[in-house]
């Protein structure tokens, strides 16, 4: 299956996609888009070949989606849920899976912004040496007297200091 497939997905394309992945026939399909049903079933097929049709925020959204469109469902009929152990028993299951799906977003939002957070903070580090040494370098050609090891304890107390009062900040917003 070509790539191109995966990245020139339309929206009827997703329209049919979501379709099928709600069960609906090909005929069902059909109806909903206007194409024919053997188009729509070829297509589907070719989309679901092809390896990236969704990538995985998508797929997320797409559970979300069909998580609350359950629960929707489900409400309008509030009186039948209520009359019906069986039907209640589906709420509430829609309900916990959707707060389970939505704990885990929220857990792999928080994982992603740590990612993040490191990466910027690696970068951070490795700017602040690049400049340092940098530095370093071009006072040691200008002042050749200079003794670098002074201007090495210089920086890092001046290091040292900033990391306290960073630390004292992040304290403090706690």
């Amino acid at each position: 299956m070509s790539k191109e497939v995966a990245t020139t997905i339309t929206l009827m394309d997703r329209k049919m996609l979501t379709l099928a992945a709600n069960g609906k026939s090909a005929v069902e399909i059909a109806e909903a888009t206007g194409v024919a049903p053997e188009a729509a079933i070829l297509r589907v097929k070719e989309l679901i070949g092809s390896r990236n049709v969704w990538d995985n925020v998508e797929r997320e959204n797409l559970l979300l989606n069909s998580v609350y469109e359950l629960k929707e469902r489900l409400e309008k009929n509030f009186d039948a849920v209520m009359g019906d152990p069986k039907l209640l028993e589906n709420y509430r299951k829609t309900l916990e899976m959707l707060g389970k799906q939505l704990e885990v977003r929220s857990q792999i939002n928080e994982v992603d912004l740590m990612r993040v957070s490191e990466a910027h903070a690696r970068k951070m580090i490795a700017l602040i040496n690049s400049g340092y040494y940098a530095a370093r370098k071009r006072l040691a050609m200008e002042y050749p007297d200079i003794d670098l090891s002074v201007i090495d304890e210089a920086f890092n107390s001046g290091m040292g200091d900033a990391v306290a009062e960073l630390e004292s900040e992040i304290s403090s917003d706690a």
